[in-house]
Formats: structure tokens, C-alpha cells, sequence
């Protein structure tokens, strides 16, 4: 599942390709998960122009000239297929220009005949029209605080650093992956109470956040910089399968915390 960092590339090369194009046909392939009708959806974004496309938490949201919003959710198996342009489909994430695109969930086609799809083999991503932005803030945004995240973790009292890093109505947008990367690069154990944690720790936290998820991107956009769909892991330090030790020569840990894989070190201190 593409991630805080993945989604902010893939928002952004969204954004170069087909900003100020105007938008010629919407296909809706799935409309059992829209919150409007599909014939709502056609006639509010079909001729409207692209003004850019955006990061809201863990979602896409595609901004039109006419000052409606509609919202991707690629949930867990989402993915983007660009079509029309045989330079796009150059790279192993996109599609041959012959090649049929499977599974789609909705799909928009430019005046230009350039387009893109979203799809999901299990039929869960989705499209919301006019989507709302909720009052948590994002994790990069100027919203979220070192005092904001003070007070939620004391108000959170019992509850394991990892299921409060992942969960959205504390802070928007961070996944399974980096929050496992967040929490090494601060040295703090997954199980540690959030109301625990001591303030010296709690700073590190909050700046482990931003570090983190800022280089993350960084990365991606120098590995992939092409990137609009998928999810780029080969660089993070102890969510991955492909090393049995972090860059520090620590072994990583993998065990099942709150229904989720976890990834960690012994190093990581807790606090309970």
C-alpha cells in the first residue's frame, strides 16, 4: 500500500502530467463505493479542467477549475495506470500501449486522449466526490505540533506508540511502514505507552516524523522519479524483508502488534 511519501511523489507527477487538461470522459467501472451517484460524478467533472492533484492524509484529491474535489482512496491494493502516452508506459509500472487495463475502478480520459486509471484487484479503492478534509492534521502539516502531539499522547493513556502513530484520528497519514520507521529512527520501542513516553523522547518523536517522512520522499523521487502508482521500500531501514539487520547492525524484529507486521530492534527503548 503506497504510503505518506509515495503519495506525495505520485501526487505531484499527477499534477505535471495532466494539470490544466480538461476532462473530456469519466468511466466508472465500480459505483457500489461512491457517496454520489456515478451520473452526479459525469456531469460535474466531465468538462471541467484539472487544476492540480493533492496529498489529504492517505488520499488524492483531484482539484477542478469549476471548485469541486474528487478524492482517490487506493486502500490497500490501489493502483494507477496511466494510457494514451507511449512515453508514460515506458517503465514497468505502466502498462503496454496494447495492453488491456484490468480490474478498474474508475477511469478518466483527457481531451487530449491522454488518461489515467485507478484499479484494484479486490475492488476496494474508491472515488469520493467533494470529499471533506478532517480537523486531525496531516503529519506534515503545519497543524501538527510538538504541543499537539504532547497533549494527544497523554490523552492517550495506555496505548502502544504504534497503534497511535497508525491510527487517522490522531495524525493523518501515517502507515504500517513508516511508522515502524519513525519509531527506530527515535529509538523508541513500538510497545511503549504513549502517556510514558518522557518529553525529551516525545521531541525526538515529533522530529523523527517530519526527518523521516521528508527523506522518504526524497528518496523516491531519486530512485522513481517518474512514479504514479506502487510504493518504493527498497531504501527504509527496518520495515523490509530483505535485510535481517538495520544500518546499524541491529537484528530486526518482526512480530504481530494490534493486527499489524511490526519491525524493530531491541535497542528501541521502552516506556511503560
Amino acid at each position: 500500500m503506497p504510503e505518506l511519501p509515495d503519495l506525495q511523489v505520485i501526487s505531484s507527477n499527477l499534477t505535471k502530467r495532466y494539470a490544466n487538461k480538461s476532462l473530456k470522459k469519466v468511466n466508472i467501472f465500480k459505483d457500489k463505493k461512491l457517496n454520489a451517484p456515478k451520473e452526479k460524478l459525469s456531469l460535474t467533472f466531465e468538462g471541467a479542467k484539472l487544476i492540480n492533484v493533492l496529498r489529504e492524509g492517505k488520499e488524492l484529491h483531484m482539484k477542478f477549475d469549476n471548485q469541486h474535489t474528487l478524492g482517490l482512496h487506493l486502500m490497500l491494493k490501489g493502483e494507477i495506470y496511466a494510457f494514451g502516452d507511449e512515453q508514460l508506459n515506458a517503465g514497468e509500472l505502466f502498462p503496454s500501449p496494447t495492453k488491456e487495463i484490468k480490474h478498474k475502478i474508475i477511469e478518466f480520459e483527457f481531451e487530449d486522449s491522454t488518461g489515467f486509471a485507478l484499479t484494484d484487484f479486490m475492488a476496494q479503492a474508491k472515488a469520493i466526490y467533494d470529499p471533506s478534509v478532517p480537523d486531525v492534521p496531516d503529519a506534515l502539516s503545519d497543524a501538527f505540533t510538538i504541543q499537539y502531539l504532547s497533549e494527544k499522547l497523554e490523552a492517550n493513556s495506555g496505548v502502544k506508540l504504534k497503534a497511535f502513530l497508525v491510527n487517522q484520528e490522531m495524525v493523518r497519514g501515517i502507515g504500517n511502514a513508516y511508522a515502524d520507521e519513525i519509531m527506530w529512527h527515535c529509538q523508541i520501542s513500538p510497545y511503549s505507552l504513549c502517556d510514558k513516553i518522557p518529553d525529551n523522547k516525545v521531541y525526538d518523536l515529533f522530529s523523527s516524523v517530519k526527518v523521516v517522512l521528508i527523506e522518504a520522499e526524497a528518496q523516491i523521487r531519486q530512485i522513481q522519479p517518474d512514479i504514479i502508482s506502487g510504493e518504493i521500500r527498497s531504501f527504509l531501514a527496518v520495515h523490509t524483508t530483505t535485510r535481517q539487520k538495520s544500518p546499524k547492525d541491529e537484528e530486526i524484529i518482526i512480530e504481530e502488534l494490534n493486527n499489524k507486521k511490526t519491525y524493530f530492534t531491541r535497542n528501541q527503548l521502552i516506556y511503560e
